[in-house]
């Protein structure tokens, strides 16, 4: 029996085309940014023509909220497997503390770290790539907040909510400092460790 011919084509004929696209498109935001993103670039990196580009995403939009969507399902996947998924199991102190170092190990990725600024970037005015980013937030506060209240009773369901949007907008901003693609000045060497005790004394705390 002759072997099977390879394909010239650098993505397996099983795979499905609409995911030859967007692999494509996560290419070039990696390599070049989101600028290079356009119908022509997506399409020769994929090796298919404009057209049929267009029968799977119509507009350049679509392709920005498939990569949205594709993003955060796996950054909330990411988070909920190594964090949330520990609850019952570690102390919640200890979840917390965990959630900060899943934060870090994640924009210290290259890939992660790129995709991060790049996204932000290519998507801030389309509506529903806007939607996606609340229903991430919402997710995340809610479990970030009750962990919180689970960490210290006494402490209000407000203030649990406000702690859990600092630690949210702190995380956003934490590859400024630590990600993989940023210059890492002596000066904020111990910034992990400040973070951390910063929160474990904000959450004992009593209102």
């Amino acid at each position: 029996m002759k072997p099977a011919k390879a394909s010239s084509a650098k993505y397996p004929k099983s795979k499905l085309r609409r995911e030859l696209i967007v692999d494509a498109a996560q290419e070039l935001l990696l390599d070049e940014g989101y600028s290079a993103i356009t119908i022509s670039n997506v399409a020769s990196r994929a090796e298919i023509t404009p057209s049929h580009f267009r029968y799977y995403f119509p507009t350049l939009d679509d392709l920005v909220v498939e990569l949205h969507k594709i993003y955060l399902e796996n950054y909330k996947t990411a988070i909920a497997d190594a964090v949330f998924s520990l609850r019952g199991k570690e102390s919640p102190l200890s979840i917390l503390e965990r959630l900060i170092d899943t934060h870090i190990d994640m924009v210290r990725d290259h890939k992660h770290d790129v995709i991060i600024w790049e996204t932000q970037a290519w998507g801030a005015r389309n509506a529903v790539v806007k939607e996606f980013h609340e229903e991430w937030v919402d997710w995340y506060t809610d479990n970030v907040a009750a962990l919180i209240r689970e960490a210290n009773p006494d402490i209000s369901e407000k203030k649990s909510y406000r702690l859990a949007a600092l630690i949210s907008v702190l995380m956003d901003n934490l590859q400024r400092f630590v990600g993989e693609t940023k210059p890492h000045p002596s000066r904020f060497d111990g910034l992990e460790t400040e973070i951390k005790s910063l929160f474990k004394n904000a959450i004992t705390q009593t209102d």
